[in-house]
């Protein structure tokens, strides 16, 4: 095994971002192997056109690894667990720091290479630069996907869309949050939902762009391909709690950037 990404968890979010990395640093798939909890979990529509291998964890056999999003996981990755891996990276995402710097261990990994994907606290990104060779910002891209069925392109193109992987009561809330918006702007918007619940599409950036108007939640991925995949399309973003994700100061984030534009 020559590069493994570190995905913990049972969300699309540390393998959306495993994928869109490993394409927008140029690795051969046939290199890449993401690091999972579960194996049989991953859906491997994922990874787009070019499959990228599934293996369980924990770390054998590595030669470089890129932990993704927590740098200590969740307390378990120390300098002393990671003592055989010849480089050790990070992929950074905005975490809420002040609850996650609890789990931290006494030893924490030290980083040959940290790759930022979105802005981060201060405190985060002075802790990472603190314990790191190198600090770099990076925009990372979606690999090339299979275009949709037609039937489904059909569907989405002008609607009010949904996308969301979440539980089922947060799907509903974002279904509710598209209705309560069409009553108030008195239209009559049809509402697609793709995700749990929905049409059973993956990945569902290509469609993104079709959609009159989108709503979702606050992930830093989602966010990250709405910005790409569809520029300019009317936006709800609902922040839904996480464990070690700050959605809410994500998108306050963003609220203060756009109005300073």
């Amino acid at each position: 095994m020559s590069v493994a990404i570190w995905c913990p968890g049972d969300g699309l979010g540390h393998l959306t971002r495993a994928v869109a990395a490993s394409h927008t640093l140029g690795m051969a798939p046939a290199g890449v192997t993401l690091l999972v909890d579960d194996p049989s979990a991953v859906d491997t529509r994922l990874s787009g056109v070019h499959q990228l291998d599934v293996a369980r964890l924990p770390l054998e056999g590595v030669e470089e690894l890129w932990v993704d999003a927590l740098p200590s996981g969740r307390g378990e990755l120390t300098m002393a667990a990671l003592a055989g891996v010849p480089t050790v990276n990070h992929l950074a995402r905005r975490l809420d720091w002040s609850r996650y710097q609890r789990l931290l261990p006494a030893d924490p990994p030290r980083f040959d290479r940290v790759l930022v994907t979105e802005p981060l606290p201060d405190q985060q990104r002075a802790w990472l630069a603190a314990r790191s060779r190198s600090v770099e910002d990076v925009e990372l891209h979606d690999p090339p996907a299979p275009p949709p069925p037609a039937d489904i392109v059909d569907l989405v193109r002008g609607s009010w869309l949904v996308v969301h992987s979440g539980p089922p009561s947060e799907v509903e809330e974002l279904v509710a949050t598209a209705r309560d918006t069409a009553r108030v702007v008195r239209t009559t918007a049809r509402v697609v939902v793709i995700g749990s619940g929905g049409l059973d599409v993956l990945p569902a950036w290509p469609l993104l762009g079709l959609a009159a108007r989108l709503f979702t939640g606050g992930g830093a991925n989602t966010i990250r391909q709405v910005r790409l995949h569809a520029p300019g399309t009317p936006h709800t973003a609902v922040p839904f709690p996480r464990r070690h994700d700050d959605q809410t100061a994500r998108l306050a984030r963003l609220r203060t950037a756009a109005a300073a534009r």
